[in-house]
């Protein structure tokens, strides 16, 4: 939850709840089948530091990066790059030749990671 204040993607109405319930419907299969096997975490001891976590989009039968987050004390440390690279190799290692991203119009920190890992900028 520390990994979104101060972001465009948060609003300032969100809970705990509600971001258990989100992340919740993610393990559950209800966005779509999780990959887990291409999802990552970046463990500090026994805390996650940064964790990206990919399912597949049912619509084009494509792995999708739902998402990319960095707990706020680790952030500006490459955490997240490394999760997205690690996710990425994953990802062709299971066969697929690509994954898509949807990224919030404005926000730059994570259009900036994945422009960085290879991600190419599609017109809608």
């Amino acid at each position: 939850m520390d990994a979104y204040p101060g972001t465009i993607d948060f609003d300032g109405t969100e809970t705990w709840d509600d971001a258990w319930r989100e992340v919740n419907s993610f393990f559950l299969g209800e966005l779509g089948a999780p990959l887990l096997e291409c999802s990552r975490l970046v463990l500090m001891g026994d805390e996650i530091a940064s964790a990206c976590l990919v399912g597949m989009w049912a619509e084009r039968q494509r792995p999708l990066l739902y998402y990319v987050m960095t707990a706020a004390g680790y952030k500006g440390q490459g955490l997240a790059g490394i999760a997205l690279q690690r996710a990425l190799q994953a990802t062709a290692a299971a066969g697929y030749a690509e994954m898509v991203a949807f990224i919030t119009e404005g926000n730059t920190p994570s259009e900036k990671l994945c422009l960085r890992a290879g991600f190419e900028r599609v017109a809608e």
